[in-house]
């Protein structure tokens, strides 16, 4: 009897754990929540409803809720406003990421750590109040919270992680509360936190990842003297020896920045977005500049880079909106990628030296009104100039085999543009929109004209310089070129009109002709085609374009 007691006993007890085991491997329901048991405590797993206003509950189904487990409010579209109860210790990776409507958080003060991406792109979260004390912020905890007004730092916190505010536009967060006892700063941890102040004291135990104050508005960045891999001077951030700077603190206050002599280099986003620089002094002994190095200084005006710099690299002033004057080392041979889009530039004196330009390196400059190509340049990327809509006249260099794709698309004002003996191709959209493009004069080696490259344009007569036969051999696609195809060719010469010189320099004459319209020529190949060359005529030991335009003017026409 004792042993059918005893079986009976350990039957039970099987039974119990079984259902136990069951409760922790099975979600249950309550209401809108999915959860899950273990050690009698609650873990919400996953959540139904479409509240605006929401309570997470301290109990469910008589068990305590302990944890959010990770991606329970997901991408959820109704939710405004939530408040998380003091039971609750831990919330999982993404337990709110891309909750579009949240606008306010309260958290109770059991929470110690924010987990990664735990309120990522809550584009619309405004509020986050957090009751505890805060250790550690994982990284994009609150990447693209656009709209968050405000961060207090909590004295008790000692890891930010990659991201963990990046794109934090508005948020008004005291970078100068952050703790010594911070051990990781991550990459892009502040980048692109506008509204961000104060000065950011940074002791020798931090690791830093790379640009983690990125256009961040801090005004100091002070590395402790025993920081094993930067320093500081002024608040300006450099490697240890100085030979490197680093980072310039986006919201320093001052106008006019000296970089010291001991720099060689100054790096890719060094500058990125200060918000009052006006003035760059750059000494000769900086050699290199990173990529996006003064990218959207919106003040800066005029800079003057020094000779010892032989190449300007990828979007380095990218958006300088104000940059009206740049002046270039004569010893600079290439430009980069996007390196002067968007800004305001209304002149650009480029070097012999130069060689190579990069994509879109000039586009929208919208007060830039001519532009010449020294003959030195070999290679030309693709829209160097396009949308600069207050370009008239362009000369190409004569090592150019081509005009690219999209140079001068969308460069509404242009009416006069020289393409010297030598080029064999004009690529697709080259000239597209150029709106005021009456006229073109062709040389004789094109071989070739892409789609659309003269889309949009007004052209009524083309100068050609070869022969009838010649030109019935360029391969023209009709696609977008049906202004230039049924346009007034010419053969075997340009503009036929009467012609009276109105500007000139060294190397050009530029024509305005009895029929209303110019154009530019270069000095070369006008002595070429007309076949005669004039004598020194100003007496300056120089026989070029001056020389011909005195003798223009006095007989008037050609």
């Amino acid at each position: 009897m004792k042993k059918i007691f005893a079986l009976f006993l350990i039957a039970i007890i099987l039974i119990c754990a079984v259902f136990c085991s069951l409760l922790s491997a099975f979600a249950l329901t309550e209401n809108d929540f999915e959860y899950t048991v273990s050690d009698n405590k609650a873990t919400i797993t996953a959540y139904n409803g479409s509240a605006q206003i929401l309570a997470v509950p301290s109990v469910i189904d008589g068990y305590t809720v302990v944890e959010i487990a990770q991606e329970v409010f997901q991408n959820n579209e109704a939710i405004e406003r939530v408040t998380v109860p003091a039971s609750v210790n831990k919330i999982g990776a993404r337990a709110f990421y891309g909750c579009v409507k949240l606008k306010t958080v309260s958290l109770s003060g059991s929470i110690t750590e924010l987990p990664e991406k735990a309120f990522s792109y809550c584009t619309s979260l405004e509020r986050v109040t957090i009751a505890g004390s805060l250790t550690k912020i994982y990284r994009e905890a609150f990447n693209y919270c656009s709209s968050l007004q405000s961060f207090n730092i909590p004295s008790t916190l000692n890891y930010i992680g990659d991201n963990a505010f990046a794109n934090c536009y508005d948020m008004q967060i005291n970078l100068s509360n952050l703790s010594s006892e911070i051990t990781y700063l991550g990459s892009y941890a502040f980048r692109n936190c506008y509204n961000a102040y104060g000065n950011a004291n940074i002791s020798a135990q931090t690791t830093v990842g790379g640009l983690a104050f990125d256009a961040c508005g801090v005004q100091a960045i002070n590395f402790a003297s025993g920081h094993p891999k930067y320093s500081s001077e002024n608040g300006v951030v450099f490697n240890k020896d100085k030979t490197s700077l680093v980072r310039y603190p986006a919201g320093k206050t001052n106008a006019e920045y000296e970089v010291p002599e001991t720099a060689s280099q100054i790096d890719s986003y060094a500058f990125h977005r200060a918000q009052n620089l006006e003035k760059i002094i750059i000494s000769e002994n900086v050699t290199n500049l990173g990529n996006y190095a003064f990218a959207s200084c919106l003040k800066l005006d005029n800079v003057v880079l020094p000779d010892s710099i032989t190449q300007i690299p990828d979007y380095a002033f990218n958006s300088c909106t104000m940059l009206k004057a740049i002046t270039f080392p004569q010893t600079l041979e290439a430009i980069g990628a996007h390196s002067f889009g968007l800004c305001d530039l209304t002149e650009i004196s480029l070097p012999d030296s130069l060689q190579s330009i990069g994509k879109y390196a000039f586009y929208h400059n919208c007060s830039l009104t001519e532009i010449v190509l020294p003959d030195s340049v070999v290679s030309m990327d693709n829209y160097v100039f396009e949308g600069c809509k207050a370009l008239k006249s362009a000369v190409l260099s004569t090592e150019l085999s081509a005009v690219p794709w999209g140079t001068f698309a969308e460069c509404e004002a242009l009416s006069s543009v020289l393409i010297p003996e030598g080029c064999t191709e004009i690529e697709g959209f080259a000239f597209s929109g150029c709106k005021s493009l009456k006229i073109i004069n062709l040389p004789s080696t094109i071989t070739e004209i892409g789609r659309n490259a003269f889309l949009s344009t007004i052209i009524s007569d083309t100068y050609y310089k070869g022969s009838e036969e010649d030109y019935n051999n360029i391969s023209i696609n009709e696609t977008g070129n049906e202004k230039l195809i049924n346009s007034n060719i010419h053969f075997n010469g340009w503009h036929s009109h009467s012609y009276t010189v109105t500007d000139f320099d060294n190397n050009l004459i530029v024509f305005g002709c009895s029929c209303g319209e110019s154009y530019g020529e270069l000095f070369s190949d006008y002595i070429n085609f007309r076949g005669a060359s004039p004598i020194d005529l100003n007496s300056d030991g120089i026989v070029n374009a001056k020389d011909y335009a005195i003798l223009l003017r006095e007989y008037r026409n050609l």
